[in-house]
């Protein structure tokens, strides 16, 4: 079933159809009787709905066309209007054949009810053509006609007048409201040209007229052109009357720029086409530069608060923001980390369940005495793990002075305290090994005297002497006490060594054959070596040493006998190991590990095993210092050792001696060689007296001639007296009233080219940077060795 729908009011059309296709009928559409008849003659409708008074041809003209067409007469047509002023519509829709007259308003099912009671049982059938003597004539429909659109005028007439009035009052307050907005509004035409303005908000905003302006393009008010066209692309581009706020520079009359908020929007006809633009103006000048500062000073806070954040984060120490109720407000990274967990996680919960499962405060807790007292509390607290915790809390007061909140830093100080017993234990030793160094020097003279006079006793005694038993006996036990002071010497470190580059597996290789005639038969040694070799600067008899006096130690530990295993290894020490372990410097060692599978001991003894005179035998059986040698030798070659063992489960010893690089090796060799001597003359200048005569007798036992100054100006004063004789330059670096680069820098305007050497306490890279050193300058830093001295002397003259 088709129905067309004739209208000139789009929504009504709208309404009619989806009500009509809801109910099966297929819907054609025309805004006039013009369209609507030629859509009927083609498509042949089987119902027409149709408006009154319409533009072009109305409904009654197209109801007398569609009964004069043969092929429509029969279709059902039905006014549907809210035009009905009297009954003489309706009288004149149904003379000319209307099925109905239905008025509007009425919502769908109204509608629809009309058009199903009208066509009850199925729309009439069409009636076979006859006369159209039911219809009107000519001069009646068009006297009835005349009636209605006269009365319809003069209806319109009132409206219109009335509206006319309304309108003048609309304009009136639109007038009033648009002089009294703050903003500036400007209103343009397609071409962007101003057709109103408001006064006297654009006056106070632009210093214009409303005369000024009229007429005048609206890139009159842009500081740049491109924004001109910007803003009108963005405008006019998008369809539909889409608002845009847009902020621009804008210029006054005076010729003054500011920053402006624009909300443009797109002005429209009667027709919905775009006729203009609105434009609402508004200064952001302060506004902007307030937000800028607002801005500005957010920035700022937020980098402060990072820094502070990232300054909190960075301290290893745990920190918390305690609340009264105990509530975590804030964490550092340390403390989320010491419970396994994110700052973020740690905010809102109670601090004593962390790490614990409590449900209320310590009795004794920090915190809880800091909210009780309002005062700073600081206590130290061992866990069941072992480790020990520093707890300070400080109070956060509001402006009466009442706590609000507690600050609490946590430290582990379990490493500290260790180090610190370590740094004791190291003082201790040092302290002892001093007592010792005191103790064998006097000793030694006291030795020196009792062999000395034991020995020309003897050398006056006859062979057969019975007395020459006795001085034997002394001597002998002279000899013994002398060995010992070298002991006590080696352990203080005051025995001077000779130390060689010498690899530590053929030193372990060779001791190994030896050990293995003094070692007791029920005890294996073996001596494991693994990778290459292992290059250290040492004293081959002080590691032999080692090696015996850890050996005897070892089958001490095992009177039933058992196993020493001696290995040396390469290893690579990390920052993270040294640190943990109080040693050393980290890099590449040679790694010495002596094994047994003894007694053992406790960790109580372990602390004391390398002090002197330390011993667990009986009482005549050993002297208490093998493994103090040990620590001693080690010390001396700038290693370290460290000792674990178990009862019952034996001990290893670790030794650990730097390794050396080749260039190592090759500059130990030629160290060991004597510097070469000369005969050129040096121009030494130096301000101590002390050290000029140190150098300059190094200098002269050597071979130079030296001549001395006593600061820079001296210096410059020498060298101009004999210029051509100096050889080589050697100044200390800061001297008084002129220092030595300063006197280099005037000898060298007399001398280009002059070989010089300086001399500094400071270190190698501030010195040069205080002395801008240049090509041909050279630099020793104090305190320098004198075979060092001269080897760098040497090495300077000998330079093209």
């Amino acid at each position: 079933m088709k129905a067309l729908i004739v209208d000139d009011r789009e929504e009504d059309r709208r309404l009619l159809r989806y009500n009509l296709e809801w109910h099966g009928y297929q819907v054609l559409e025309a805004a006039n009787g013009e369209v609507a008849l030629e859509l009927a003659r083609r498509d042949k409708p089987d119902l027409v709905i149709a408006d009154a008074l319409m533009p072009v041809m109305d409904g009654f003209q197209l109801l007398r066309e569609i009964k004069k067409d043969v092929s429509l007469e029969a279709v059902p047509f039905i006014f549907y209007s809210s035009v009905y002023t009297s009954e003489r519509e309706e009288e004149l829709a149904l003379s000319l054949g209307a099925l109905a007259y239905i008025t509007k308003p009425k919502d769908a099912d109204q509608i629809w009810e009309e058009i199903a009671r009208l066509t009850a049982g199925g729309l009439p059938a069409p009636a076979p053509s006859a006369p159209q003597a039911a219809s009107p004539d000519d001069e009646t429909f068009l006297t009835q006609y005349s009636r209605i659109v006269a009365t319809k005028l003069e209806e319109k007439v009132r409206e219109l007048e009335e509206a006319n009035s309304g309108l003048s009052h609309s304009e009136r307050r639109y007038r009033n409201l648009f002089a009294s907005l703050r903003d500036a509004v400007v209103i343009s035409d397609l071409s962007r040209q101003v057709i109103d303005v408001n006064q006297p908000a654009c006056r106070d905003l632009f210093g214009y007229q409303t005369e000024e302006l009229l007429g005048q393009s609206t890139a009159l008010f842009y500081a740049d052109p491109r924004d001109f066209e910007r803003v009108g692309q963005e405008v006019f581009s998008h369809p539909g009357q889409e608002d845009r706020l847009l902020e621009l520079k804008l210029r006054r009359k005076s010729g003054e720029l500011f920053d402006a908020e624009v909300y443009a929007l797109k002005m429209l006809d009667d027709d919905g086409k775009v006729a203009g633009t609105i434009g609402v103006v508004r200064d952001i000048t302060e506004r902007k530069q307030s937000a800028e500062k607002l801005a500005q000073r957010e920035a700022e806070f937020r980098r402060i608060s990072r820094e502070f954040h990232a300054l909190l984060d960075a301290i290893p120490d745990s920190l918390l923001l305690i609340d009264r109720e105990f509530r975590v407000i804030w964490a550092n990274e340390a403390a989320a980390r010491s419970v396994g967990t994110t700052p973020e996680q740690l905010s809102g919960r109670f601090c004593y369940t962390l790490g614990s499962e409590r449900s209320t405060p310590y009795e004794d807790c920090p915190a809880l005495k800091t909210f009780d007292t309002g005062k700073p509390v600081s206590e130290s607290v061992t866990g069941k793990d072992g480790r020990t915790w520093e707890i300070q809390t400080a109070p956060l007061l509001d402006e009466a002075g009442g706590v609000i909140s507690v600050i609490e830093v946590k430290r582990d100080v379990t490493e500290h305290k260790r180090l610190e017993a370590q740094y004791l234990q190291a003082q201790k030793m040092e302290s002892i090994g001093t007592l010792a160094g005191g103790v064998a020097h006097d000793f030694n003279n006291i030795l020196t005297a009792i062999i000395g006079y034991g020995q020309l006793a003897r050398m006056k005694m006859a062979p057969g002497d019975p007395l020459r038993h006795n001085i034997d006996g002394i001597l002998e036990a002279a000899d013994r006490a002398a060995h010992l002071t070298k002991d006590l010497l080696l352990f203080s470190r005051k025995q001077e060594n000779e130390r060689k580059v010498v690899d530590l597996n053929e030193v372990v290789a060779k001791s190994g054959t030896f050990l293995r005639r003094v070692i007791s038969d029920d005890v294996v040694l073996k001596c494991v070596h693994i990778g290459g070799a292992l290059p250290v600067l040492a004293d081959r008899h002080q590691l032999g040493q080692v090696l015996m006096n850890l050996a005897v130690n070892a089958c001490d530990a095992m009177p039933q006998g058992g196993e020493l295993v001696l290995q040396t290894e390469r290893v690579v020490l990390s920052d993270d190991f040294v640190q943990a372990r109080g040693l050393g410097r980290p890099g590449s060692y040679a790694l010495l590990t002596a094994s047994d599978t003894g007694e053992g001991f406790d960790e109580s003894l372990g602390q004391h095993i390398f002090e002197p005179f330390f011993t667990t035998k009986e009482v005549g059986k050993g002297t208490g210092l093998g493994l103090a040698v040990v620590y001693g030798i080690v010390k001396l070659h700038e290693g370290f050792i460290t000792a674990y063992s178990e009862p019952g489960r034996g001990t290893t010893f670790s030794i650990y001696l730097p390794l050396l690089s080749e260039a190592s090796q090759e500059d130990a060799v030629l160290r060991e060689a004597p510097p070469a001597r000369g005969s050129e003359t040096i121009l030494l200048a130096e301000d101590d007296l002390l050290v000029r005569n140190l150098v300059a007798s190094v200098l002269q036992e050597a071979g130079y001639v030296v001549i001395e100054a006593v600061d820079g100006s001296d210096a410059v004063q020498k060298f101009r007296e004999a210029p051509d004789a100096i050889d080589l330059l050697l100044f200390d670096l800061v001297m008084p009233r002129m220092s030595g680069k300063e006197a280099y820098d005037q000898i060298a305007k007399d001398r280009p080219g002059t070989k010089v050497i300086f001399a500094s306490g400071y270190a190698p890279d501030i010195a040069r940077q205080k002395a801008s050193f240049g090509e041909g300058m050279h630099l020793v830093r104090k305190p320098v060795a004198p075979n060092e001295l001269l080897r760098a002397v040497r090495k300077v003259l000998d330079e093209a």
